[in-house]
């Protein structure tokens, strides 16, 4: 930025003769919404059963796990199952969602705070190269939540008799991320 100051008739600048003048450079964090891993699979009444979905994304600020089952045993509408979902994200992180038996069959888990979106910055840097190189030290890639995400199902049952066939659910599930990316922007004056 040069400066420019009227004093007596005389004009100067407050850059020193031949100095190179540094754009002011603004480092926004604007976020976007996307689909996500998904996954299904079968869960027996009585046990948990667990999958993984991989998240290779980075800069993940919340995730939301949409949860649905079909009740496969024979005589569901007379006993039907009450299911747990559970979310353990890679850093440990978990949130569990419970539908009580004959309720509903959908549910969904919201892990938010998975990284912070960095705010708004205005810096000066010679190039764009260097701008970015300074704000990749700054604001380094962040990979919390990026990797294996724990899904575990538990389904619990009241049976009528104490002699009955075994049920399971069908579960499926899917994932809507909320990331942030860097954009990098010369401010222009004038």
């Amino acid at each position: 930025m040069v400066l420019l100051a009227a004093t007596g008739g005389i004009v100067y600048t407050g850059a020193q003769p031949g100095a190179a003048v540094r754009p002011t450079w603004t480092a926004e964090f604007p976020v976007a919404h996307s689909g996500g891993p998904g996954g299904s699979g079968n869960a027996p009444d009585g046990q948990t059963a667990s999958a993984t979905m991989n998240f290779n994304q980075t800069n993940i600020t919340e995730v939301t796990f949409n949860f649905q089952f079909v009740d496969n045993y024979r005589f569901a509408t007379i006993s039907p199952a009450a299911v747990t979902f559970r979310v353990t994200s890679p850093l440990g992180d978990a949130m569990e969602s419970s539908l009580s038996a004959g309720r509903a069959t959908a549910t969904s888990i919201t892990i938010r705070d998975v990284a912070s979106v960095p705010d708004e910055e205005e810096f000066l840097a010679a190039t764009e190269a260097d701008a970015a190189r300074m704000m990749a030290v700054r604001h380094p890639v962040n990979e919390n939540g990026t990797g294996d995400w724990t899904v575990e199902v538990t389904v619990t049952r009241d049976y009528m008799t104490p002699v009955h066939p075994t049920g399971s659910i069908a579960w499926t599930a899917t994932s809507r991320l909320t990331t942030y990316q860097m954009e990098l922007s010369e401010k222009m004056y004038g």
